[in-house]
Parts: structure tokens; C-alpha cells; sequence
């Protein structure tokens, strides 16, 4: 089961930071990704998880405000 504590094991292991693109990471601006699809028979096992940034969190950053 994917759980919060899953998450943090996550975050230490990827020392903080972003398994695609290697930057730092915020915390609460992370997403649990499989490594190899869960569609193409991934597992939820910690092995095949890693921490990437959450994209729509940097989009609506980038949006001008209204």
C-alpha cells in the first residue's frame, strides 16, 4: 500500500530531490510515480516508486494572475 510513510521513505532515499529532472523538491509538491507503469504490470512495491515534482504545482505557478 502507497501510504504517507512510503512517501517519506521515498524523500530520504531520492534525497530530496526530483527522480526526473534532479531538482530539489518541495515536500508537499510531490507525487509518488511508479518507475515502470503500473498499467504495463508495475508494482506498488517501494522498489518501483519514486518522487517526482507535481507538475500542475509548477504550471499554476507560471500562470499570470488575473
Amino acid at each position: 500500500m502507497i501510504n504517507d510513510s512510503t512517501k517519506r521513505e521515498l524523500w530520504k532515499s531520492g534525497e530530496g530531490r526530483c527522480a526526473r529532472c534532479g531538482r530539489p523538491l518541495v515536500y508537499e509538491e510531490t507525487v509518488i510515480d511508479h518507475i515502470f507503469p503500473k498499467s504495463l504490470g508495475g508494482a506498488d512495491h517501494i522498489d518501483n516508486l519514486t518522487l517526482t515534482r507535481d507538475f500542475s504545482f509548477v504550471h499554476a505557478a507560471a500562470e499570470p494572475d488575473s
